[in-house]
């Protein structure tokens, strides 16, 4: 991380064909939750990507600065998001706008600033009108994103009325583009990610678990939405006071990502889940495991 933001090495002008093959390979290892990996890759492909001139590359790498460092190095996040967002700016690209405001957005939720976080996604979401997937489905991840900065405010009725939009998005472009190659990072599937997070933030654990049986995890397309999905199961279940059924979506993401039940939110919930019941069978030697 520190390498990213602050000691880049120095490297030649890369072809634009390799850059766009490193950067392929370095959003895999995000999809695949090999994070290690990405911390090792990330430097070269910034530093290769700001020496061509290839601000649509540095932006997305930037981007999954972001991301990393919202799963393990919460401190460097907004550096990297605003990072993100100065390169985007350089492409005129709405959809690239977008993947950088929702990476600032996401830091700016976590440091408690709500208000500022919603703000930010609408205003890049009003970017893009377009019907083009790429727009459609950018415009649907931004609305998501929003619906839980709002949930976690306590705002219910704004944080229904971004999924609702969002959802209603989701299904129009299943049936308009069910022959195209559809967007990865969003589908119906993702809404209903979003609203376990989203009822589990407005206290409503029972709609948050109806949505979760509805979603079979191998169906989502890689690892790290898999592990994201059992973390949310698991904070609903931790909240509503089932330890047993946490414990189980723990070992779950563990199956689905690795690497992932290392990071320090979740050796927080191993801690919290060995106050609430350390005679769980197997919980002790998982906690052990992960270093919580």
């Amino acid at each position: 991380m520190e390498r990213s933001l602050f000691r880049l090495p120095e490297v030649p002008p890369p072809s634009r064909e390799a850059l766009t093959m490193a950067l392929g390979r370095a959003r895999t290892s995000f999809h695949e939750a090999h994070y290690v990996e990405l911390g090792r890759t990330l430097p070269r492909l910034i530093s290769g990507s700001l020496a061509a001139g290839a601000h649509d590359v540095a932006a997305r790498a930037y981007v999954l600065l972001a991301q990393l460092a919202t799963k393990n190095y919460q401190q460097y996040a907004w550096l990297a998001a605003d990072r993100a967002r100065a390169q985007a700016e350089l492409t005129s690209s709405p959809v690239l706008a977008g993947e950088a405001a929702q990476a600032m957005a996401i830091a700016m939720r976590r440091a408690g600033e709500y208000d500022a976080s919603v703000g930010q996604l609408q205003g890049a979401a009003s970017g893009l009108e377009g019907r083009s997937p790429d727009y459609q489905a950018m415009r649907g991840v931004l609305l998501l994103t929003a619906s839980y900065s709002a949930a976690q405010a306590g705002r219910q009725g704004q944080a229904m009325g971004f999924l609702e939009e969002a959802e209603a998005t989701a299904r129009r472009m299943e049936e308009e583009h069910r022959k195209l190659p559809a967007p990865r990072d969003f589908s119906v599937d993702h809404t209903r990610l979003f609203r376990i997070s989203v009822h589990h933030a407005l206290g409503e654990p029972g709609p948050a678990l109806r949505y979760a049986r509805q979603v079979e995890p191998m169906r989502l397309p890689d690892a790290e939405r898999r592990a994201r999905m059992m973390m949310d199961v698991c904070r609903v279940y931790k909240d509503d006071g089932e330890p047993e059924r946490a414990f189980a979506a723990l070992r779950a993401m563990e199956k689905y990502a690795p690497e992932e039940v290392r990071r320090p939110k979740i050796r927080g919930i191993a801690r919290e889940l060995l106050v609430l019941n350390g005679e769980i069978s197997g919980l002790r030697r998982f906690s052990q495991r992960i270093g919580a």
